[in-house]
């Protein structure tokens, strides 16, 4: 009986020891893309806005960069330290604040913004796997 209580406790410590080791968890990956227009034609001047969130740890922040010179727009991999220990005990605090529809995952946002261009929003890189994004031009009201 006191070898299964041996092999049980020191199971438990690793999986304490296990889930309190710290890692870097991504929450959003580098970033290259270039910007143009319908016709492929590369837009040269822009301001860009990078938006990440990590629900779990509540940890957040944003970049916003302007491009003059030659439409490519480059961000780091955004990452935080953290451990399982933090992430549950997030994700517990996230459902008892906000229920059913808390969020327990990484996100990123990035919009793209040129006054003769519509406004361009891209989330957790989807629209970036080509390695550049199109703008629209903005067509005038009918009066």
């Amino acid at each position: 009986m006191m070898k299964w209580a041996t092999v049980f406790s020191i199971i438990f410590i690793a999986f304490l020891i296990s889930i309190s080791v710290p890692f870097n968890l991504v929450i959003a990956p580098a970033r290259k893309f270039q910007v143009v227009d319908e016709n492929k034609k590369l837009i040269k001047k822009f301001s860009v806005r990078q938006h990440w969130y990590q629900s779990s740890l509540d940890f957040s922040g944003d970049t916003d960069v302007i491009i003059i010179k030659d439409g490519k727009v480059e961000f780091p991999k955004r990452s935080v330290k953290t451990n399982l220990v933090s992430l549950i005990l997030g994700a517990i605090n996230q459902f008892s604040s906000v229920g059913i529809h808390a969020s327990y995952t990484s996100n990123e946002s990035i919009g793209i913004f040129d006054s003769g261009y519509t406004d361009k929003w891209l989330y957790n890189g989807k629209g970036l796997e080509a390695g550049f994004v199109v703008l629209n031009k903005k067509t005038k009201p009918n009066k």
